[in-house]
Order: C-alpha cells, then structure tokens, then sequence
C-alpha cells in the first residue's frame, strides 16, 4: 500500500527568516535616523523638541496602555517608531503639546483600540498626523524657514 504524503498550506507569510519584530522596528528607527538628524541640523533646538516630546509621549502612553491591557511591549520599538514618525510630521515651530497629543491619538486610539500590533485600522503616526492637521489646521500649515538656509531661495511655491 502506497502511503500518501499530506500537503498542509499555511497562512502567509510562507517564505520564513530570523527577522522579528522588535529587529525590524529598531532597525526602522535607525534607518529613519539619518532623516530626522538632518531635520535637527536645517531647523535646530524647536525641532529636537518637537522629536522628544512626540518621542516621549508615544512611549509613555505605550507604557500605560500596554501595562492597562497587561501586554507590555513597551522595548520591542514600535512606540519609538510611531513617535518618531510623528515627530518627523512635525513643522519645527508647532506648540509642544500637538506633538503629545498626536502621539497619544496614534498609540492610545488608533493602535490599541482594536488590540495592538497588526490589528491597528491605519497607520497610527499617520492617523496622529492627520488628528493634529484637523484639529489645529494653523498650527500644522505653517512654514518655517529653515535656520542653515537664510539668505538663499527658500519659497516653496509654483514658479513666478
């Protein structure tokens, strides 16, 4: 009697390797680093403190969320990158407390009402993004100059 070999399918994704999720995620924020390095340099100290405050809020909030849900992943990066994303979104000159309420908006509602990682309805750094351009539209539209750059052609507009 010839014995049939069963053939089981799987969910995807079916091509495995030793990435996980806290390698990508730290390795996201390192590679969104040169970025945000150059932001500090072209628009100085208000920069940096829009990045700590929108950094900060993201892991505070994904500290009491996650320990409130008693899931804590507060070190896997993914609050890291979500405030870093924010943060980046940032015009330089924005009142500090849009970022910290985009970063909790994006942890704190959009990434764990329906439960966390991969079960998020969008983006949580752009859902913040878009929560801090709907409810402070003057704050979010307006343009500062860079610092590095005065003197030189800085409009951003269509050609006169």
């Amino acid at each position: 009697m010839k014995r049939e070999r069963l053939i089981v399918v799987t969910g995807s994704p079916q091509i495995h390797d030793e990435s996980s999720t806290i390698n990508i995620m730290w390795s996201l924020g390192l590679c969104l680093l040169p970025a945000a390095v150059w932001g500090l340099y072209i628009f100085g100290i208000p920069a940096a403190m829009v990045l700590f405050v929108s950094i900060g809020t993201a892991m505070a909030s994904e500290a009491v969320f996650s320990s409130y849900l008693k899931r804590f992943s507060l070190w896997d990066g993914r609050a890291f990158v979500t405030g870093l994303l924010v943060g980046m979104n940032m015009p330089p000159a924005v009142p500090l407390y849009v970022p910290a309420a985009a970063s909790l908006f994006a942890i704190g509602v959009v990434k764990w009402t329906f439960g966390g990682l991969g079960r998020n309805w969008m983006n949580p750094a752009l859902a913040g993004r878009v929560f801090a351009l709907f409810s402070w539209p003057a704050h979010m539209t307006r343009w500062t100059s860079p610092a590095t750059l005065q003197g030189a052609d800085r409009i951003s507009a269509a050609t006169p």
